[in-house]
């Protein structure tokens, strides 16, 4: 999709610049480019905030006692006990994002679906007993939300608490309201799912996962999950951010292993790979016009476009 908007929005008179953190050939997009000459490529290994990931496990014959410590550290890290066992995966979650989140701003939540998003608000606000916000414009989003969506809805509950929860079904009007907030520090704790990460540049000061999925129940791939791990620290506020991973010691919740150190990664054309399945890309031309539930289908329908729009620019 990158390389498609490259290709419609370019010009000669156009000037843009990239960012692609912690990649090891930054020069790879310069391919994406007709006009190219002027192109020039910047890598460095500095970091603007410092970001402390911590594996967190439950102690052994306990379900209250849990331990934190940084990635790939042996020693013995902070232990904690919560006030309520975690009887369910979501209160693991949930109850231990509370736990080292506290009474702070800056608390996002990753969750791998709306319906969960929605309960660890309630059950965090329910650990921490949050009393009910005074900030004026929480108390407007409340309002805007109980017209927009229905007064018993759910996210008018949880706003009195000043938290929030985020996802791709919720009115665009909503969410940017919920992300200016949060951005503010006005909503403490913030549920999201893959929709939040994809989209939007939101900063925090921690990030709480437990066996992070994204898409229909794919595991986070290490490249996924560091581009997340990105928004921990908020540059010109904190000096670092803090990733907690919850039960790194379960391979079936971590299977690419628990994450450690960021390592780069390689930028690749999309285009390139689409190329290169000669077969069946041949096939959905002579196709005509296959049906859209075809699994090719939108990325062979972005190399036509692509092509389709070089033909022209260069006409």
């Amino acid at each position: 999709m990158l390389q498609h908007a490259i290709a419609k929005a370019e010009s000669r008179n156009s000037k843009v610049v990239y960012t692609s953190p912690f990649s090891e050939n930054p020069e790879k997009i310069k391919q994406f480019h007709l006009e190219n000459e002027r192109f020039e490529a910047v890598h460095t290994s500095e970091i603007t905030v410092n970001q402390n990931v911590f594996w967190i496990n439950q102690e052994p014959r306990s379900t209250t006692k849990w331990n934190a410590k940084l990635a790939g550290d042996n020693t013995r890290g902070l232990s904690v006990e919560l006030k309520f066992r975690p009887t369910t995966q979501t209160k693991r979650l949930a109850f231990l994002s509370a736990e080292f989140g506290g009474d702070e701003s800056g608390n996002l939540i990753y969750v791998n679906r709306p319906s969960d998003a929605e309960n660890v608000c309630k059950l965090v606000s329910d650990y921490l007993d949050i009393s009910d916000t005074e900030e004026d414009e929480v108390i407007k989003l409340i309002e805007l939300s109980e017209r927009v969506l229905h007064r018993d809805y759910s996210l008018a509950k949880v706003l009195k608490k000043g938290l929030a929860f985020h996802y791709g079904n919720l009115p665009q009007i909503i969410r940017s309201k919920i992300e200016d907030l949060f951005a503010q520090g006005k909503l403490k704790y913030l549920a999201c799912t893959s929709t939040l990460i994809e989209g939007v540049n939101m900063s925090c000061k921690n990030i709480f996962l437990r066996g992070p999925k994204k898409g229909a129940g794919n595991y986070m791939l290490p490249e996924d999950f560091w581009n997340l791990a990105g928004r921990a620290g908020r540059w010109g506020i904190e000096f670092q951010g803090n990733i907690f991973c919850i039960d790194t010691s379960d391979s079936t919740l971590w299977p690419y292993g628990p994450p450690k150190k960021r390592q780069e990664y390689r930028i690749e054309s999309a285009i390139e790979k689409s190329l290169s399945k000669t077969e069946m890309l041949i096939s959905y031309i002579e196709d005509g016009l296959p049906q859209i539930n075809d699994s090719n289908f939108y990325q062979f329908n972005y190399v036509i476009s692509f092509f389709s729009i070089c033909i022209i620019k260069v006409s």
